[in-house]
């Protein structure tokens, strides 16, 4: 009888990560972000073929000339985790925050169903209006819901009512955490931290798979792309120096928050809402540091990696609404009629704010020199007309200090730097 084989099913892996506080030194991860088809991780090594006169005609040996480890992740990613990794890419103290302008506690405890929650302070609720809040942030209980502000009661307890009759999903204990969103407000800087990564191939649930842990990892490149009706996808490439074989894989937790979707977008183009602006239907804004990862001495691996240039394209496929961009690329302006040696220059703000209220995700590019704006083909069925452009973020002749502002509204109560 024949001995059959025993497959390694490929949905038993995760790829984990955890900023490094210093280089050399790996990390437990602590960030399993979800993968998505087109993940991939491989340790590459450059050899080199030895041909000597022996008086044979056979190649002699082939050596190593040196190591590293490239990986790609593909995900869905959640607020809290999205501003790990745009840490991560833009760079060592790239992230200025600023925390909550609500920050209590309940004061005591409240049912699932419940239509008010007392708390503790009404610091940030005075003003007549809304509030959003999350409670208990991070936890099984985690909900986000909108009050009337500002609260009844002339002290502690102040009272907060659910807007439009609603109710709360969950029970919350004595003490629960009460908060507002933080901000982050990320931009280029002139190197990264380094970062551990863990690679779990097959090895889940006691399968014969591995896991490798890759430390001294810095991201390469990065993509956002947004299509029409779909989620926003990152692709994100690291290279990293090293890896250790570990004995077992770790324990997944993962961020149950939901991703950003593109119905919830909408985009300044050239500092319009309109015209163009409304016909987007899918963007990609890719940005690289191009790491030198050739800084090798007596190792097999790279002994250092740092940043290089920074470069930052933003691509986009709009329905047609006039010809005021082919114009602008071609003829200098708007309105013109002639060629031009003019360049075209714009801007672009996309800004996702999903109905909870409470997370908000913005990137803006200040200026932007227009490298292609495409026609569209013609056609006889009677159909829209499509444009794709494709444009360089610049610096402006170093009036910008940055190509690309990132700005994060999650329940991250502190500076990813």
């Amino acid at each position: 009888m024949p001995t059959l084989l025993i497959p390694i099913s490929d949905i038993n892996a995760y790829l984990a990560f955890a900023k490094q506080s210093v280089g050399g030194t790996s990390v437990t991860p602590t960030y399993f972000p979800r993968w998505d088809d087109g993940s991939t991780f491989a340790v590459e090594t450059k050899t080199e073929e030895i041909w000597e006169g022996d008086g044979s005609r056979h190649l002699s040996q082939i050596i190593k000339n040196g190591q590293e480890v490239k990986a790609k992740l593909i995900s869905y990613l959640r607020p809290v985790e999205l501003g790990f990794f745009e840490q991560l890419a833009n760079g060592l103290s790239s992230d200025t925050y600023t925390g909550p302008t609500v920050s209590t506690t309940l004061n005591g405890a409240t049912l699932a169903g419940a239509t008010t929650i007392a708390v503790h302070t009404n610091t940030g609720l005075t003003g007549s209006g809304t509030k959003t809040l999350i409670i208990d942030p991070g936890l099984s209980t985690e909900e986000i819901a909108t009050f009337t502000t500002p609260p009844t009661g002339g002290s502690d307890p102040y009272t907060l009512t659910v807007v439009s009759s609603g109710t709360l999903k969950f029970a919350h204990s004595d003490a629960a955490v009460v908060k507002t969103n933080a901000s982050h407000v990320l931009i280029d800087a002139y190197d990264g931290p380094y970062a551990t990564m863990e690679v779990c191939l097959g090895g889940l649930h006691a399968l014969a798979g591995e896991t490798i842990r890759v430390r001294d990892c810095k991201v390469d490149a990065w993509k956002v792309i947004g299509e029409k009706g779909k989620l926003l996808q990152y692709e994100i490439d690291f290279i990293g120096i090293a890896c250790v074989v570990q004995n077992a894989p770790l324990t997944v937790t993962l961020e149950n928050r939901q991703p950003f979707i593109f119905y919830s977008a909408a985009f300044t183009l050239n500092g319009s809402t309109s015209g163009d602006a409304l016909g987007i239907f899918k963007f990609t804004l890719e940005r690289k540091n191009n790491l030198d990862d050739q800084i090798q001495t007596t190792a097999v691996t790279p002994a250092a990696i740092i940043f290089a240039k920074h470069d930052t394209k933003v691509m986009a496929d709009l329905i047609m609404q006039s010809m005021a961009l082919y114009n602008l690329m071609y003829f200098g302006s708007t309105t013109g009629t002639s060629d031009s040696s003019s360049i075209g220059a714009g801007s672009i703000t996309i800004l996702f704010a999903p109905p909870d209220g409470f997370h908000t995700l913005q990137y803006s590019v200040t200026t932007m020199h227009y490298s292609l704006v495409k026609p569209p083909a013609m056609k006889s069925d009677g159909k829209h007309y499509e444009m794709s452009i494709e444009a360089s973020g610049v610096s402006n002749n170093g009036l910008n200090a940055s190509i690309v502002t990132t700005t994060l509204q999650n329940a991250q109560y502190s500076a990813y730097n």
